[in-house]
């Protein structure tokens, strides 16, 4: 079974980079300060496990809409 399509909001307590979240599993969709906003499309297990090498000051996660899942796979 695939694993559901999710974007996460991330607010770190230092400095990060769009080069901190090469991992296959996470599509940037901003960098703005110390908070990084991304997709996941996978496992969540590996996002997570990257994630407990950073400080985190706040995360919320929520399911994406009808028109990103279409988008996803369909394109522009």
């Amino acid at each position: 079974m695939e694993e559901a399509i999710r974007t996460e909001n991330v607010t770190f307590l230092n400095d990060i980079t769009e080069e901190d979240f090469d991992i296959p599993q996470i599509s940037i969709v901003s960098v703005e300060n110390r908070t990084v906003r991304f997709k996941v499309t996978g496992s969540m297990d590996d996002v997570i496990k990257h994630l407990s090498h950073f400080e985190i000051k706040d995360l919320v996660s929520r399911g994406v809409s009808v028109e990103d899942i279409f988008m996803h796979y369909y394109g522009d």
